[in-house]
């Protein structure tokens, strides 16, 4: 199963600063020892510089700039056997950062799709 791990933005977080050298170590070995698990990763540019695109009932497309307080910096998708195992992998990235909140969610694949289909 895969599993998209999303990090939320933390309240009062710098969001334009890079990892420090020891939390880029740290990557490193989670990226190293994880190498059959995580399927991919990528930091978002900050909330500052993103656009949101709301469609209304009426049909009537909005656009709002951000800054976002209700937002992700950065996700993974990972292989895992359960969603406890996803969740022990989100406990170890979130070592690297000392607090946060990662939102996991199970990727949906082939074949989920004819039993959601039929519900």
């Amino acid at each position: 199963m895969r599993f998209m791990l999303m990090d939320r933005v933390r309240p009062g977080a710098d969001e334009a600063a890079m990892p420090n050298d020891e939390q880029m170590a740290a990557m490193g070995t989670f990226m190293e020892e994880n190498q059959g698990i995580l399927h991919s990763t990528e930091g978002l540019h900050p909330t500052a510089t993103g656009v949101r695109v709301t469609l209304s009932e009426d049909g009537q497309n909005s656009v709002t700039t951000g800054p976002f307080t209700d937002s992700i910096s950065n996700f993974a998708i990972i292989h895992a056997d359960s969603e406890e195992a996803a969740v022990e992998h989100a406990k170890a990235w979130l070592k690297i950062w000392g607090k946060g909140e990662t939102e996991i969610r199970r990727v949906v694949e082939e074949e989920d799709l004819a039993e959601m289909m039929q519900q």
